[in-house]
């Protein structure tokens, strides 16, 4: 199987494995945040998780990469870093699903989660992602008959301790969604994501910040307008890479998640890991050696 998928697979599953092998040097997660945000009926109706509406209308998209120009952030001064990043809702590790938004026509949601890979050794290894195992990443549906533009966002952030030894430079493994739903006739559908990293020391025995670094960011894109009907789409990030840090101190993942358009439906899903792939493919060889045992058996009857 030579698909991108494949590929992004294969390559997710080489980088993670090479990446368990070092000693580590982020020690564990310190605190995490997010927020959801949702807007329909052309900002007429608006609702979150825990920030009150009403907020300036966004205005009709295509968005950039930040999202709807004038959601709220999810702390002053956002996306930058912050110590220490109020856990109003925490998603790391367990995750977070999100509550159904919807004005009574529109209805979206979204998980996340965040963690860090193997031993933790480069800066690539913290994550933040949408799609908790086993539910989608984002969701909203936009009835052909609603008015107005609609769109959901998720602003996060979340910090993690690093041990004196720093952090490696590099890339992380392909992180790819995949994109699916429809866009009704003169509409368009946009998803958008980043995760931004940053590295801060603070004074020793505090959580005052003494210097900031930007690390780098993984950008994603999506926008269509030109097809009427279903579309399907493999979005993986694009990114300069993400830089090293040396000493004891925090990475900070911090950004913003959405989807938008008008009229649309959309779901975002996390491509499933390599093992599950692994696994669902037996499943299905299962299912074929089974399906061949039953017309054998068929057959032999007809003949006795």
């Amino acid at each position: 199987m030579n698909t991108p998928i494949a590929r992004a697979l294969v390559l997710s599953g080489l980088v993670l494995a090479l990446s368990t092998t070092a000693h580590a040097q982020i020690t564990g997660n310190v605190s995490s945040d997010v927020e959801g945000l949702f807007g329909a009926q052309s900002d007429v109706f608006q609702q979150a998780e825990t920030t009150i509406p009403p907020w300036p209308a966004s205005g009709l998209g295509f968005y950039p990469i930040t999202g709807p120009v004038n959601v709220p952030p999810l702390y002053p001064g956002f996306p930058n870093p912050v110590l220490p990043v109020n856990a109003n809702i925490p998603f790391v590790p367990a995750g977070h699903l999100s509550p159904t938004f919807t004005d009574g026509q529109t209805v979206a949601n979204y998980s996340i989660y965040g963690g860090y890979l193997g031993a933790g050794t480069n800066t690539s290894d913290a994550f933040v992602v949408l799609g908790v195992p086993g539910a989608v990443g984002m969701y909203l549906n936009q009835p052909q008959t609603t008015t107005g533009y609609a769109y959901e966002q998720a602003n996060f952030a979340a910090a993690y301790s690093v041990g004196a030894g720093g952090l490696a430079a590099g890339l992380p493994s392909p992180r790819p969604m995949i994109v699916t739903g429809s866009v009704i006739n003169g509409g368009y559908a946009q998803f958008g994501a980043q995760v931004n990293y940053w590295f801060l020391t603070t004074i020793p025995g505090t959580t005052i910040v003494n210097s900031t670094t930007f690390l780098g960011s993984l950008d994603y894109n999506y926008q269509i307008s030109s097809v009427t009907g279903p579309f399907s789409q493999l979005v993986n990030f694009t990114s300069g890479g993400l830089l090293g840090a040396t000493g004891n101190g925090f990475l900070e993942i911090t950004g913003n998640a959405f989807v938008a358009g008008d009229p649309f439906n959309i779901t975002v899903t996390q491509v499933p890991e390599p093992s599950t792939v692994v696994l669902a493919a037996f499943g299905l060889i299962g299912l074929g050696v089974q399906a061949v045992r039953q017309r054998r058996r068929r057959a032999q009857r007809l003949v006795a």
